[in-house]
């Protein structure tokens, strides 16, 4: 039987802040404007630039995860524990954060601060006193 895991209502609020902040984000626009250039001629783009195509799919794949943690974390009950998902979260979004950070320096930084916003609000959930399985 798997254990139903409630996230509290602090979780609940910190993962609606964090995901608006995700969601706020200018990197949505950039990561659309590579989508229609690897679009356009995706052989091509493969080709000559495969780091900055597998570095974009592995900062789209983060963000996507980050996300969908973050809806968890806005339910109810869950089955896995809150502090898993805001882990996973947060690996995620330093994951993105690194990948932007060293393929446009210091204007990267400055492009991640949505990111950077979300992190605060994943370190402070994490920090907080632990949660116990609903009905323990």
């Amino acid at each position: 039987m798997l254990e139903q895991w409630e996230p509290t209502s602090k979780d609940r609020a910190l993962a609606q802040w964090a995901g608006a902040c995700l969601g706020a984000s200018v990197l949505i626009l950039i990561a659309l404007i590579l989508v229609a250039w690897f679009a356009a001629t995706p052989a091509s783009t493969i080709s000559t630039h495969p780091v900055v195509v597998t570095a974009a799919l592995v900062a789209a794949g983060a963000y996507i995860v980050s996300v969908f943690a973050l809806a968890r974390l806005t339910r109810r009950r869950t089955t896995v524990e809150p502090r898993r998902l805001w882990s996973l979260s947060l690996l995620c979004n330093f994951t993105i954060v690194a990948i932007v950070v060293m393929g446009t320096g210091v204007v990267g930084l400055a492009l991640c601060i949505m990111e950077l916003a979300a992190i605060v609000l994943h370190i402070i959930a994490i920090t907080k006193p632990g949660v116990r399985p609903h009905g323990a």
